[in-house]
């Protein structure tokens, strides 16, 4: 059972996606009284929900100016909450297409880095994924393709030695869920999983 986001993570997730949306710009100051007072919060759970934001870079606190909008160069831009929120945004400031160009360039990478570093056990998780996913190509369950995928992307993560790459990796995540969902949309209906839908 999926657990229930804490008030403050909520604000948290309203505010990403207005920085996200740009309706929130760097330099642009925040009235905590305000805020908690248009969502009906206390100011714990203000000061929770900006300390999430600062922990990813977005907002800074400093003495006699107040908290603000941080300037874009420090935003944790990998970060998986951060860059599921702004893919999710339609419109040129969606950051969909950039972490579609990330994907083409870390993912070889990982690939490479996996095949060079895998152990025994790596290889035998990275095969059963390949034969998980080959099995559910072709098959009506769009869960059970989209689980195989993400699991065959998992095993090639972590056969990978290099945790840098890793790390990256880890930031799309939401981005590979987004296009799943996408190539499950554009499926006619009915149709099964097949040459229409690659591997994410």
């Amino acid at each position: 059972m999926a657990k229930t986001p804490s008030r403050s993570a909520l604000l948290s997730r309203e505010l990403l996606g207005r920085i996200a949306r740009r309706e929130l710009r760097p330099g642009d100051p925040i009235d905590l009284p305000a805020l908690g007072r248009r969502h009906g919060v206390s100011r714990t759970v203000v000061r929770e929900a900006l300390a999430d934001l600062g922990g990813k870079g977005l907002v800074v606190a400093r003495p006699k100016v107040g908290t603000t909008i941080a300037p874009e160069s420090q935003w944790n831009l990998l970060d998986p909450v951060l860059v599921a929120v702004a893919i999710a945004e339609t419109g040129p400031d969606s950051m969909l297409q950039e972490a579609t160009d990330l994907r083409r360039v870390i993912e070889p990478a990982l690939a490479g880095a996996a095949a060079r570093d895998a152990g025994r056990a790596q290889q035998t998780a990275i095969l059963d994924a390949v034969r998980s996913l080959a099995g559910a190509v072709g098959a009506p369950d769009a869960v059970a393709w989209a689980r195989a995928d993400a699991a065959l992307h998992a095993a090639i993560a972590d056969a990978c030695g290099n945790r840098l790459l890793r790390s990256i990796d880890h930031a799309l995540v939401p981005v590979r869920a987004q296009h799943r969902e996408r190539l499950l949309a554009a499926r006619p209906a009915g149709d099964a999983l097949g040459p229409v839908l690659p591997r994410a």
